[in-house]
């Protein structure tokens, strides 16, 4: 239809300080058959050309309790781009793993998004330097963590 607005759903949206979307961060499961980061470009793709998701400053992968992968979007946007960060998500993440309990009632993929969610939520409030969390640096040297500090994190989340 003409001069609609096409709504689309990102498992976590992250914003600024200023209501503005800064990241979208989808939740996948890598098959094992497949190389990770050939896998993670490929996925990135697809959503980018086929969902509609807005274009954002930083799109996050996350492969959990695998890696993370991170893209800083640049225009014009190239689909084809290899992470800028490659992540080992355990170190990070294992506090969340343990201490959101993952039950029958709930699916594999809400629960990751909801580890996910609860990280982003915790580092947004944050006052943390990468001196204090060497395993954190990635998130100061690509800005991620300037765009999105004092901001807010929305699970399941309409983005325009």
């Amino acid at each position: 239809m003409q001069g609609a607005r096409v709504e689309q759903r990102v498992d976590v949206a992250v914003y600024s300080k200023e209501q503005q979307l800064q990241l979208v961060v989808e939740v996948k499961k890598h098959p094992t058959s497949v190389v990770p980061k050939n896998w993670a470009t490929k996925i990135r793709k697809n959503i980018l050309v086929h969902s509609g998701i807005p274009n954002s400053p930083y799109f996050l992968l996350a492969d959990v309790p695998n890696f993370i992968y991170l893209w800083k979007n640049r225009e014009p946007m190239d689909y084809e781009k290899a992470p800028d960060y490659v992540i080992s998500a355990k170190e990070i993440l294992e506090k969340y793993l343990n201490q959101i309990s993952s039950t029958d009632k709930v699916s594999e993929y809400y629960y990751l998004e909801l580890v996910m969610a609860s990280w982003l939520k915790e580092l947004v409030k944050s006052k943390i330097s990468p001196q204090e969390n060497p395993a954190l640096k990635w998130i100061f040297d690509s800005g991620l963590y300037e765009a999105i500090k004092s901001g807010s994190v929305v699970m399941e989340s309409t983005v325009l």
